[in-house]
């Protein structure tokens, strides 16, 4: 992950997520608060929401939705909705869900699928949001 003033010499890498010779591909930057938001995939976890405060010391990995090298994070960009941060994620438990962080560290369901659904497209829309589902089997 890098950082910018716009200038050559202001450009600086801000912490490699993923060591080696593999790529992070950071992904669907959400501004929130004070903090940047987005998807990443560090090798280990998957791919998982991320936050950066724009040091080192203060990006990390939210929190492991899906554990292992499974991904917790769905398609589409996270949207901010009066400082809570929507997304489609899952795990074994909850697969295909709307999530939320808001001030706690670990991410929560905030609406629940009917059967076996996926959140397609996350979009915020004057202080709501409006969700597209799939259903599936």
């Amino acid at each position: 992950l890098w950082k910018t003033d716009g200038t050559t010499e202001g450009t600086v890498l801000l912490k490699d997520i993923r060591s080696g010779p593999d790529d992070s591909l950071p992904d669907y930057f959400v501004l929130a608060g004070d903090k940047l938001y987005f998807k990443a995939d560090d090798g280990v976890h998957g791919w998982e929401i991320w936050v950066t405060d724009g040091t080192e010391e203060g990006t990390m990995l939210v929190g492991d939705l899906y554990p292992g090298t499974g991904s917790g994070v769905g398609a589409g960009t996270p949207v901010n909705i009066n400082g809570v941060l929507f997304f489609s994620g899952g795990n074994l438990a909850n697969s295909g869900e709307l999530w939320a962080i808001d001030t706690r560290p670990t991410p929560i369901p905030v609406a629940s699928a009917w059967g076996i659904a996926i959140f397609s497209i996350l979009l915020g829309v004057a202080g709501s949001i409006a969700v597209m589902k799939r259903s599936g089997s």
